[in-house]
């Protein structure tokens, strides 16, 4: 396809590929566009990027353009689909250039890139003695093939007059091959673009009609949905008024339903607190009642083992007395006489002792007692002090709890484990230690 840098001049587009020697091919464009589209491969390019640069000739195969590029090819040695560089724009776009034969050219390359973002797929041109790769176009130029596109090197190549090779002729065949081959190609692609665009023209009536089609049902169904809207707007503008008047109503009655609340809650109030003071107060009558009969109870029995603990003493220095002047005989003439020997003991009362049993009292009071109420004389001797005081005997932290406890009456029901504690030792949950005190 030819490609115009003005509107004189018609240019050829040549592209050439290098390798680690220089030049390895030559391509007339139609057979790039065919290796770019994916029918033709390049084995020795696969899996990695190559180089190439895009020549715009004119009549006399001087270079007027030159666009060096990088095209990155698959594992099958395809061209990778996603590249698309615009050789022609580029090449239009481009800097000013070294003088190839026919003045200063047209330069794209990486250091010389027109479009920015394109610079990542250009690559620069080297000019050492090792490396030239101007020379190498140079050399390159009279060498195309006319049939396949191939170059053949041979190193550097002057053709002249001198070597016996019409020069003028040659060049003039070249030019011939070149201009059917780019009409070939042109005729091939004009054909393709009418099919193309025939197809086109097709697959858009097509698509205008189905858009067409499209576009009638939107405006039926938007009809539809402007009818259905305004019904719902209208029914729900009308819940949304009966919504506000049953607000209104319930509001309405929920302030009236306070009010009347907060009436009977008062009222509730005044009679609560006045039925909890009476009973408060009745509970602290009934409590003081209570207590003022313990105290009585307290004082009474104090007395009464004031008084009881007086008669034990006498009548122990009274039998202490007889036991000591007198003998079997005594005693036998004494109870003959119809004398009683009596002696009261807490937890056993009021004991009267037989003739025989004096001597037995005499020696162990404790022992004889605890035989008459049936019990130990460790739990009788136990019992008796937890009488005498009836309080909390457990250890904390080295000291007696000592808080009051129920005074166990009788020896058999004393249990020393818990009788001699208080609730919170036993681990009861309620406290009645001093209930019946």
């Amino acid at each position: 396809m030819a490609e115009t840098l003005n509107v004189e001049t018609v240019l050829t587009p040549v592209v050439l590929g290098f390798g680690d020697q220089g030049v390895n091919r030559a391509l007339l464009f139609p057979d790039f566009q065919a290796l770019w589209q994916g029918d033709q491969t390049l084995l020795d390019c696969a899996g990695r990027r190559h180089r190439f640069v895009y020549l715009l000739l004119d009549e006399h195969r001087r270079v007027k353009a030159a666009v060096f590029f990088l095209l990155a090819f698959d594992a099958q040695g395809k061209p990778l689909p996603e590249w698309d560089l615009p050789l022609g724009e580029l090449a239009e776009r481009g800097d000013v250039g070294p003088d190839l034969g026919a003045g200063p050219i047209r330069l794209a390359s990486r250091s010389h890139c027109p479009i920015s973002w394109h610079q990542g797929d250009l690559w620069d041109p080297r000019s050492e003695t090792e490396h030239d790769d101007w020379q190498a176009i140079r050399d390159c130029l009279g060498l195309v093939a006319p049939r396949d596109g191939e170059v053949e090197l041979a190193g550097e190549y002057h053709p002249s007059a001198a070597d016996g090779i019409d020069v003028e002729a040659r060049l003039e065949r070249v030019r011939r091959i070149l201009a059917q081959e780019h009409q070939e190609a042109l005729d091939k692609l004009i054909a393709g673009q009418r099919t193309r665009l025939l197809t086109l023209t097709r697959q858009h009536q097509e698509d205008l009609a189905r858009l067409q089609r499209d576009a009638d049902e939107v405006r039926a169904a938007k009809a539809e949905l402007e009818v259905r809207y305004a019904a719902l707007a209208q029914h729900l503008e009308q819940q949304h008024e009966q919504t506000r008047q049953q607000r209104e109503e319930l509001n309405e009655q929920m302030r009236t339903l306070e009010r009347n609340a907060l009436y009977k809650i008062e009222a509730l109030r005044i009679q609560s607190e006045a039925e909890s003071e009476a009973r408060v107060a009745a509970a602290v009558g009934e409590l003081k009642n209570q207590l003022t009969i313990r105290e009585v109870e307290l004082k009474y029995r104090d007395e009464l083992d004031g008084q009881l603990q007086e008669d034990i003493r006498q009548l122990r220095e009274r039998c202490a007395q007889l036991v000591g002047d007198s003998n079997e005989g005594q005693l036998e003439r004494l109870a003959r006489q119809g004398i009683l020997f009596v002696t009261f003991q807490p937890g056993a009362g009021h004991l009267i002792l037989s003739r025989q049993d004096v001597p037995r009292f005499s020696a162990d009071p404790l022992g004889y007692v605890a035989e008459h109420c049936k019990v130990s004389r460790e739990q009788y001797q136990r019992w008796l002090e937890h009488h005498q005081q009836p309080v909390c005997q457990a250890e904390v932290e080295g000291e007696r709890c000592g808080r009051p406890v129920v005074r166990v009456e009788h020896p058999a029901q004393f249990d020393p484990l818990r009788s001699t504690l208080c609730a919170k030792h036993r681990g009861d949950d309620s406290d009645g230690d001093v209930a019946n005190l």
